[in-house]
């Protein structure tokens, strides 16, 4: 392909007649002179990758094979789309989510954080990240109907993840102390705000809070089994396969919606 060099101002602008694979409206592209002659443009991400020294991706990346969500997948191509040193949290203008996704994406070396280049740091992909997110220009589509999260929660991991992470990979947490509360508060205002995220305090003065997605897909699944019948948690964990601590807090939420009531201590029916 051929490229030309035109003048603007007073600068030299690379004119490229169509849309490459990898390269949109807006992207940043480092110039090397590789030899006399000889010159390649790289993306700031791929360079990294070249001086951190990864190894090569994998042939076929995929969304299940890096267990990457599809709203973490948004949040990459966002990511993506911006210049490198714009990728700050206040560049980015993450959201409370977002940021809880950002961190799980980073402990799964999914994505990291640099000072060599950008002053005060900058946020890049790794390189099976950039490549999933580069195979094409096209927008993910949402799936139609998304399957609930599956709650397995590992007694392992209870100690081992705070309340972001087991919200950002289950989907629901539960908090029980009061300086966890507050800040969950903080961090999630815009998204309970919005109803993205619910929450409430349960009469046992723990909170109970779920992402929205979660919250409707249980919700669907738990209002028939409880239509004119009384089930406690345990038996109604039983019947969805979910875990007991999953159906704590979808009930709870449901509750406190109006959706069903507690006509004995612990056993639930739908209103």
């Amino acid at each position: 392909m051929i490229v030309r060099v035109v003048r603007q101002g007073e600068n030299l602008v690379l004119v490229i007649p169509k849309e490459m694979f990898g390269i949109r409206e807006g992207a940043q592209l480092e110039l090397i002179e590789v030899k006399p002659g000889i010159y390649s443009l790289v993306s700031p991400d791929a360079l990294t990758y070249a001086v951190r020294k990864e190894a090569p991706p994998p042939e076929e990346p995929a969304m299940e094979k890096l267990k990457i969500s599809f709203e973490e997948l948004c949040l990459l191509k966002k990511m993506a789309s911006m210049p490198m040193e714009k990728r700050t949290l206040k560049g980015m203008n993450l959201t409370g989510s977002e940021q809880m996704m950002l961190n799980s994406l980073m402990k799964r070396d999914l994505v990291f954080f640099s000072e060599k280049k950008y002053p005060g740091g900058a946020y890049g992909l790794s390189r099976e990240a950039y490549e999933l997110v580069t195979r094409g220009s096209a927008s993910p589509a949402a799936p139609q109907n998304p399957a609930p999260p599956q709650p397995a929660e590992k007694l392992s991991e209870k100690k081992a993840l705070n309340w972001e992470e087991h919200l950002a990979k289950y989907g629901y947490v539960i908090i029980e102390n009061e300086a966890d509360a507050r800040d969950a508060s903080a961090k999630l205002e815009q998204e309970l705000k919005a109803g993205e995220v619910l929450g409430t305090r349960g009469f046992d003065k723990k909170y109970y809070v779920a992402q929205r997605r979660f919250y409707h897909a249980w919700n669907e699944k738990i209002r028939p089994e409880l239509k004119g019948k009384m089930l406690n948690i345990e038996q109604l964990a039983k019947k969805l396969n979910m875990s007991e601590v999953a159906a704590r807090v979808a009930l709870e939420l449901m509750r406190e919606q109006g959706e069903i009531i507690e006509k004995k201590k612990g056993m639930y029916s739908a209103i």
